[in-house]
């Protein structure tokens, strides 16, 4: 079974901040044993959207900020982005999450959001504001993804 983040889903977060994380997430959390805990990062990686993580990935990027060298800015940098505006979420038994105020508000998580796939870990976008992002991508016609991936045919030395 699929224990990734692939597609994308799109829910409503309800008057009272909770959202369904979607069925096949729910699932590849059970195989990656994170007995329904999750963690939301704030703007990480795009200032425009919540990434969240299963807590073995989570703890994978912790590891590799803990073996920076203590007096790297970037270390200080990652560890407020990353650790210091992390948010350990439990699933309840509908799987759903409850979103903070505080985070709904600053990226716009009512009523309508996308949860968008990322292999390892996914986002969570406000509809309005995935579509605004989402379209000159889809639109740019010079883009070839295969040219764009790092490429090992089969039979390659390592």
């Amino acid at each position: 079974m699929w224990q990734q983040f692939t597609s994308s889903f799109f829910n409503k977060v309800d008057t009272k901040g909770r959202v369904s994380i979607p069925a096949l997430w729910r699932k590849a959390l059970e195989l990656r044993n994170a007995e329904g805990n999750i963690v939301l990062v704030p703007g990480f990686r795009d200032k425009n959207c919540v990434e969240g993580y299963a807590p073995d990935e989570y703890q994978r990027m912790s590891a590799a900020v803990s073996r920076m060298h203590p007096s790297d800015p970037n270390r200080r940098k990652l560890e407020y982005r990353l650790m210091g505006r992390a948010l350990p979420l439990q699933l309840d038994d509908n799987g759903r999450i409850v979103l903070p105020k505080e985070m709904r508000d600053r990226f716009d998580l009512g009523g309508d959001v996308a949860f968008v796939g990322a292999g390892e870990s996914f986002q969570i976008w406000s509809r309005a504001r995935y579509d605004e992002f989402i379209a000159p991508l889809d639109d740019d016609e010079d883009f070839d993804a295969l040219a764009a991936m790092p490429w090992d045919p089969p039979g390659a030395a390592p």
